[in-house]
């Protein structure tokens, strides 16, 4: 159980949003799904490391991965002695069909405290202009766990988000890996790269909620062209500092580039949903407009939120399980999909939240399918995306929308209504 979930169960905390489809119809058989597949399920993996690449120089990068202690088995050899992990670290480097650079390190830990804290290790990688594919394996060497993941150097241009390093405190000790801020926040930012103090594009435009999968329109990506310009204060060469203020951040060196690196506003906790607000817009997903308003206008909005869910299940105990599956996947979302919004915005956090873990993933270049099969295997169920480019984000992917998806989504709305989980 993760972090968001415990925390959830033990508060019956809920939040309403508007609809995005108002009226209900129960004509499409459940979607019935089965554990195989679930490249986007938090809980599938026992860790969660996160990688960040910084070039800091055109001939030297740095890898950092981070990763959880309390994901780590921390075991002790005596009852005096202190509690201790280690993992190893396995790193591959191509261009191509060449192999560039590998290799293995270490990562050890000791404590005698709770494990609530993260351990970075920095890893020197010797590259010159290019783009690369990282493969990297880590492997809890404690309890023989391991896990995975592939992700792009790209060293193509200095303007490219991994040419700015973020973080929280001017020794650059807190970095940022999923670039996120609060109102009123200090962020330093380095640009070894470039020797210009790098500028600051503001966007406080407000993004939408995306629109449902059978709509005609497609969500609403946000443009360089209309935001505000500002200069960072320059606290000596290659490095800045600025105050976060709302909506969208955009760093670059160049006015005139489209690439750069973006921060979205969010709250401390993120990807976590702990607060009110949080917890109140992913379900405009399931409820009316009405229901939304009511409750964001409310003074006792914790109380109507609260009777939604216990109304859905039927009673507290089920209304707790309700939100920890809804808000699980939020996270899911949160953690796969940030890019120029929160995660559970994107037309691919719609889609794992409302319907859940597909069957099957199928991937290319430029493309996502998502495949949903009956409890025979047999497909039902089929989701598009198309990778599109903009310069806040290389992670946007559009839904392919079609008006046949409508029924698919009543049905939906009406499953978790009734206090089903959803392809659960």
């Amino acid at each position: 159980m993760n972090r968001l979930t415990r925390y959830i169960c033990t508060s019956l905390l809920l939040a309403i949003s508007v609809v995005m489809l108002e009226g209900c119809t129960t004509s499409v058989p459940p979607i019935k799904t089965v554990p195989n597949g679930l490249s986007y399920d938090f809980e599938s993996t026992a860790m969660h490391p996160q990688v960040m690449v910084y070039h800091e120089s055109d001939s030297m990068s740095m890898l950092y991965v981070k990763l959880s202690a309390n994901e780590l088995l921390h075991t002790r050899s005596g009852a005096n002695k202190p509690f201790e992990a280690e993992a190893e670290i396995s790193y591959a480097i191509t261009s191509g069909n060449a192999t560039i650079d590998t290799g293995t390190v270490k990562l050890r830990d000791q404590t005698n405290t709770e494990l609530n804290y993260s351990l970075i290790k920095k890893i020197p990688l010797s590259l010159g202009t290019g783009r690369y594919t990282l493969k990297l394996a880590i492997v809890d060497l404690r309890r023989n766990l391991d896990s995975g993941l592939t992700t792009t150097i790209d060293k193509t241009d200095t303007y490219n988000k991994q040419n700015f390093l973020l973080s929280r405190d001017a020794e650059f000790n807190d970095l940022v890996f999923l670039p996120h801020a609060s109102t009123g926040d200090t962020l330093y930012v380095k640009s070894a790269r470039n020797s210009s103090t790098p500028m600051l594009w503001l966007d406080g435009t407000e993004i939408k909620l995306p629109p449902p999968p059978f709509a005609n329109g497609n969500p609403e990506l946000p443009s360089t062209k209309n935001a505000n310009l500002e200069e960072m204060e320059t606290v000596q060469e290659g490095l800045s500092r600025f105050v976060f203020k709302k909506g969208i951040h955009f760093i670059s060196c160049d006015p005139n580039a489209q690439s750069g690196l973006s921060i979205i506003q969010t709250s401390v906790f993120y990807p976590e949903v702990k607060t009110n607000t949080e917890l109140i817009y992913p379900l405009r997903y399931i409820t009316s407009r009405a229901e939304f308003d009511e409750i964001v206008k409310s003074s006792f909005s914790k109380k109507l939120i609260d009777n939604f869910w216990i109304e859905c299940g039927g009673g507290r105990t089920r209304g707790k399980e309700l939100i920890a599956s809804y808000y699980g996947r939020v996270e899911e979302a949160n953690l796969n999909f940030t890019s120029y919004t929160e995660g559970w915005r994107t037309d691919r956090g719609m889609i794992l939240l409302a319907f859940g873990q597909p069957n099957r993933i199928n991937r290319n270049k430029d493309s996502e399918t998502w495949i949903y099969s009956d409890s025979n295997g047999a497909p039902q169920l089929t989701f598009a995306f198309t990778k599109v480019s903009n310069p806040y984000s290389d992670n946007v992917y559009v839904l392919n929308r079609d008006s046949y998806l409508k029924p698919y989504w009543e049905h939906m709305v009406t499953t978790w209504r009734q206090g089903k989980i959803f392809s659960d």
